[in-house]
């Protein structure tokens, strides 16, 4: 496990060279995913870019994230782009964007139970 992070992050490359570069990078996004969910299990991140025949345009590089919660899994389809630092960041907005949400909806139920139980 990461010294930094407080869950393991496991990192896939598909057709590409591994780079300590995109690893750090890589590490430092699913790093920031934990400031805004305490309770990531763990997150798991492939990036691939296909294979195409020769002569034919470069494909773009597919970013697919996966983050563990206590009873939820966060998983969206894999975020494409030509530039594989666009691609990372859109997989990631929306990563981001569903913790918020699996966030509200916690502190939502909190609420409602402690509501439940001031009421009784």
């Amino acid at each position: 496990m990461d010294a930094k992070a407080m869950f393991p992050t496991q990192i896939t490359l598909r057709n590409l060279r591994s780079s300590e570069e995109l690893s750090g990078r890589v590490r430092d996004l699913c790093e920031k995913l934990g400031h805004l969910h305490p309770r990531i299990l763990n997150c798991r991140v492939a990036i691939e870019l296909p294979l195409v025949r020769r002569r034919a345009p470069p494909p773009p590089y597919l970013v697919d994230v996966q983050v563990r919660l206590p009873g939820r899994e966060i998983g969206l389809e894999p975020q494409a782009d030509a530039e594989l630092d666009a691609a990372l960041r859109k997989a990631f907005v929306l990563v981001r964007r569903q913790l918020r949400e699996a966030v509200t909806v916690e502190r939502e139920a909190i609420r409602d139970r402690i509501d439940v139980k001031l009421k009784a």
